[in-house]
């Protein structure tokens, strides 16, 4: 039987954490770019009703609207990173 000492188990531990937040992270940023892209079609649809002759200053919030969903996103992100780290300190993890 090998014997792990606990300074190694950290290290694992450490290890996992990082990876998760890393998987987050990579999340969040795929949803980041749709959201930009989405962003970008609205704004240049939002030209395209404004040169038509539309007006209505409630139609267009692109801008507003993104600003919005990308503070949700990241967010979102910040939270489950954090509240993964706190799971991660709830186990003792332990190698066979």
């Amino acid at each position: 039987m090998v014997l792990i000492s606990n300074k190694f188990m950290a290290q694992i531990a450490d290890v996992l954490e990082f990876q998760v937040a890393k998987k987050i992270t990579g999340l969040a940023k795929v949803a980041l770019e749709s959201l930009e892209q989405n962003r970008d079609a609205t704004i240049k649809l939002e030209k395209l009703l404004l040169q038509a002759g539309f007006e209505d200053k409630e139609l267009f919030k692109g801008e507003e609207n993104f600003k919005s969903a990308r503070k949700r996103i990241l967010d979102n992100m910040n939270d489950s990173g954090r509240e993964i780290s706190e799971l991660f300190l709830k186990f003792d993890i332990k190698l066979k």
